[in-house]
């Protein structure tokens, strides 16, 4: 993008936000908290569902070892994993083989645009992980922020990062909805693309960032796993860091895994899992227009009479 594109954006940005009413700027900013929460709990039920799926898979397996140890039927019981073992292998490779398939259909459906959309998973995961070997982007940036004596906080350590990054990806499409029609009508095409690819653009991005976190977690939990949180509100062995370090990566990585990071329908339901808040937006707004409305009538009414 050239400094001309660029300038013309800003003042075309700064044209249509001063074209949006204070009261809608100021409901705009109450989403936050909302999205705060909401990706907050999602990421805390998508851990609690499949810790739930594992527990249920181990109590089903250690009832079924159980009772082939009583009746003295274990190799028929192995014999029997062994060949569903087989079975997922074929089942895993053939899933394998349709990837590939979907991914060169993908490309080929729309070339420019969903080529765009993986570089810019790819992005998010560098800029989540810092590169292969796990040191720098985002969770590193504590070093710039806090220095060196604070190196691995629990703010860019952990979930939260994955948190900030997402509400505000998301606070941006809410406001590229909200903006978009104030626009000056002659205005950069770039604002047209943005709009209308912004869901798939912005939430690979999330969904690249939470990868490259979810993986340098990983990494700082068992190959680099000898630092420790600097600001944990209390002291622990470095087992327990590891393991706080681990859970991170874990919940990241399974949110990231059930939000799906591929142009799909369900990856699309993302982005629509947020009408509640602008069904919310618009009762605060009319409630919140009906208590101005009857204000200034109370107003008038007193100076009238």
């Amino acid at each position: 993008m050239t400094k001309e594109n660029f300038l013309r954006l800003n003042e075309e940005l700064k044209y249509a936000v001063m074209k949006t009413s204070a009261r809608d700027l100021t409901f705009l900013t109450s989403n936050i908290p909302l999205l705060v929460i909401y990706t907050t709990n999602r990421r805390l039920k998508n851990t609690k569902d499949i810790v739930l799926k594992i527990g249920k898979y181990f109590s089903l397996e250690g009832n079924e070892f159980y009772e082939a140890f009583l009746n003295k039927e274990l190799k028929k019981y192995f014999n029997k994993k062994y060949k569903k073992i087989n079975n997922n292998i074929g089942e895993i490779n053939e899933d394998i083989v349709n990837f590939i398939k979907n991914f060169s259909k993908y490309i080929k459906e729309n070339p420019k645009t969903n080529i765009t959309t993986i570089l810019i998973f790819i992005l998010g995961a560098y800029l989540g992980s810092g590169g292969v070997d796990g040191d720098g982007g985002i969770p590193d940036l504590d070093l710039e922020i806090f220095g060196m004596g604070d190196h691995r906080s629990i703010f860019t350590h952990s979930i939260i990062a994955g948190i900030v990054i997402e509400v505000l990806v998301l606070f941006s499409i809410i406001t590229i909805d909200m903006i978009y029609d104030k626009l000056p009508k002659e205005h950069s095409e770039i604002w047209d693309l943005i709009h209308e690819k912004k869901d798939d653009f912005l939430l690979n991005f999330t969904n690249g960032v939470s990868v490259g976190l979810a993986y340098h977690f990983t990494i700082d939990a068992t190959i680099d796993g000898t630092g420790t949180y600097k600001n944990l509100p209390f002291s622990a062995p470095l087992e327990v860091h590891q393991f706080i370090m681990g859970a991170n990566a874990f919940i990241e990585g399974i949110d990231t895994y059930y939000r799906k990071f591929t142009n799909s329908e369900k990856f699309k339901e993302n982005i629509n899992k947020l009408s509640f808040l602008q069904s919310f937006y618009k009762k605060v707004k009319i409630f919140y227009l009906n208590k101005i409305g009857k204000a200034k009538y109370l107003t008038n009414k007193t100076k009238n009479n």
